[in-house]
């Protein structure tokens, strides 16, 4: 025998549907105590926070699928040189790369005026807090946050500056990944003694961003890309390489300045396309393939300077 619901049946198990769904929507992780023993809590007050001991994807997520998001401003972070561990490595940071996901640390958008600290300060006598295993090790989406001694292993993107402005990363080792540092849009962001190798395509990747400086500025090698799938350093928009891309593309205005990069698979600093008015300057570029590359059919659309090779296009 067939049965008819009745339009009030149907509009009612509707609204709990959409109530569910709704709730779950919103659902809210934990508030992150002042001392943190597992994954899957939310920073939404100012003030101080540590870590406690290694954390790892199992112990539960936020939802934004990461292990800490930051969301209040006026924060200190310190993890203490512990683990942070995804669902794509191991408790030593070691295991070949495979299903990763979510993020180890998330400073979510609207976030100011933060400092994470991975110091070690005679905890287990390591210098870095590792964090590996993830889709994005770290992410930043705010302003003023300032990152040092980490160690960044195993993930999709090592460092992760998504939209963010005035960001300072230093002492970061982002290595192992398939890339080591993306800055995606955002600006003015400062990435010094910075290490990225042995990346699956880039070590760093600057990508429709402008105004961001790779460099410290006193005359020294501060950020290193070698060893990398396809270049050190990359400008531009494509995940592949691509100089001569014709997507729509802008980034501009970026300094890169007493770096390294050698023995890439392909470059060690590529332009692509669109990529105008960078300044790459005093930078140590030899052992590739194409030492410095120029997408846009000629040389003088960005500056090259000093950099032990000349551009080519």
């Amino acid at each position: 025998m067939a049965i008819t619901l009745s339009r009030f049946a149907v509009t009612a198990a509707s609204t709990i549907l959409t109530t569910l769904v709704s709730g779950l929507a919103h659902a809210q992780s934990p508030q992150c105590p002042s001392t943190i023993t597992a994954c899957g809590c939310t920073i939404e007050t100012s003030g101080t926070y540590t870590v406690a001991n290694d954390l790892y994807a199992s112990q539960g997520l936020t939802p934004r699928n990461g292990c800490i998001d930051i969301k209040s401003s006026n924060v200190d972070l310190f993890v203490d040189s512990y683990k942070i561990i995804g669902t794509g490595s191991n408790a030593g940071c070691d295991a070949a790369p495979q299903l990763r996901s979510g993020v180890g640390i998330h400073v979510l958008p609207g976030a100011y005026n933060i400092l994470v600290e991975g110091e070690a300060e005679a905890v287990s006598g390591e210098m870095f807090a590792f964090v590996c295993g993830w889709n994005y090790g770290v992410e930043s989406s705010g302003s003023g946050v300032y990152w040092r001694q980490f160690g960044l292993f195993q993930n999709g993107i090592g460092m992760f500056l998504n939209k963010a402005a005035v960001n300072t990363t230093y002492e970061i080792v982002a290595d192992d990944n398939v890339t080591g540092v993306r800055v995606f849009e955002g600006f003015e962001n400062l990435i010094t003694l910075v290490d990225a190798e042995n990346n699956a395509h880039y070590g760093f990747w600057i990508d429709g961003t402008k105004s961001n400086n790779f460099s410290q500025g006193n005359g020294y090698s501060h950020n290193v890309g070698s060893f990398n799938g396809i270049a050190g350093f990359y400008i531009g928009c494509s995940a592949t390489g691509d100089i001569k891309s014709t997507a729509p593309c802008v980034t501009t205005d970026n300094t890169l300045e007493y770096n390294s990069a050698e023995f890439n698979r392909f470059y060690g600093i590529a332009v692509e396309r669109g990529s105008v008015g960078n300044l790459i300057e005093d930078n140590g570029v030899l052992n590739q393939p194409t030492e410095i590359i120029d997408g846009n059919g000629t040389c003088k659309d960005n500056t090259y300077r000093h950099n032990g090779a000349p551009c080519v296009h």
